[in-house]
């Protein structure tokens, strides 16, 4: 029994001086914070312009809020006003263009302490290019997720495969959308020119951990809304939250790997001084 907790301890050092070496926990609470603040940003725009389209009502989104609280659509759709290019919306938009800007720096502030390189990212251009890269990182996520939920439609509804074979094929669907999803990532955050052969590690390892993360985040909301009355929105954001701050843990330890590559990390950790270059 003493051994076993000194051996729980001893993991607990190497855990923490390996965190206190990367910021990893402060790091990824402060990519959250601006993650959150964009996706908010995206998410009303939408809603305004989806509503003053009069699509939203018929959209899959609406019966999505339904679920987590019946008065929830009605209750922001007469809060928000319409779309237009003042005002609010204008708002909107700034604070998106900001966050989503903030939150790709962030991931290349954390590229530059893990390349121990250090990379001329200033000004309007930096950016403007960094708020690129957040859109079509999303616009090709929601793109590929698109391709999912028509693909599921089409295997299950038009071609009727069987039950088993679809979960099998939308298994492998998922899993691609989230590992192309990651390298755009990784290619882009680094210093470095990188390219895939030099990204597949981490984001192998952090498609891995995120889909098992997701699949036991679907699990316990399914559960929740299963033997309970229902699941309140701000609990639901509470749970995204947390897996939304895992996710970015995940996504830097992804990094930390792509860079030591086969090396053992536990030897860095005893490196006193992290020296730094300018590229």
């Amino acid at each position: 029994m003493k051994k076993l907790i000194n051996k729980i301890n001893n993991l607990s050092r190497i855990i923490t001086n390996f965190d206190n070496k990367f910021q990893i926990t402060k790091n990824s609470a402060s990519l959250s914070f601006y993650i959150l603040l964009s996706l908010v940003s995206v998410f009303l725009i939408v809603f305004q312009i989806m509503q003053t389209s009069n699509l939203f009502a018929s959209f899959f989104l609406a019966n999505i809020i339904d679920i987590f609280e019946e008065n929830f659509y009605k209750d922001l759709s007469s809060v928000l006003p319409s779309f237009s290019l003042s005002g609010f919306s204008v708002l909107l938009i700034l604070n998106t263009f900001y966050s989503a800007s903030k939150t790709i720096n962030g991931y290349n502030r954390i590229a530059d302490y893990i390349y121990f390189e250090v990379k001329n990212r200033v000004g309007w251009k930096n950016r403007l290019s960094a708020f690129l890269m957040f859109l079509m990182l999303l616009i090709v996520f929601l793109f590929e997720l698109s391709i999912l939920l028509f693909g599921n439609y089409l295997f299950l509804q038009v071609l009727k495969l069987n039950y088993y074979l679809v979960k099998v094929i939308q298994f492998v669907l998922e899993f691609t959308i989230i590992y192309f999803t990651i390298n755009l990532l990784f290619i882009y955050a680094p210093p470095r020119r990188m390219n895939l052969k030099k990204t597949y590690k981490g984001s192998l390892f952090s498609t891995i951990s995120i889909y098992l993360l997701l699949t036991l985040f679907i699990t316990i909301i399914n559960l929740v809304n299963k033997f309970s009355v229902g699941i309140s929105i701000l609990t639901f954001i509470s749970y995204s939250l947390i897996v939304l701050f895992l996710i970015n843990c995940i996504l830097i330890i992804g990094l930390i790997i792509n860079y030591y590559g086969e090396v053992n990390l536990f030897k860095l950790l005893k490196k006193k001084k992290l020296t730094f270059k300018k590229v």
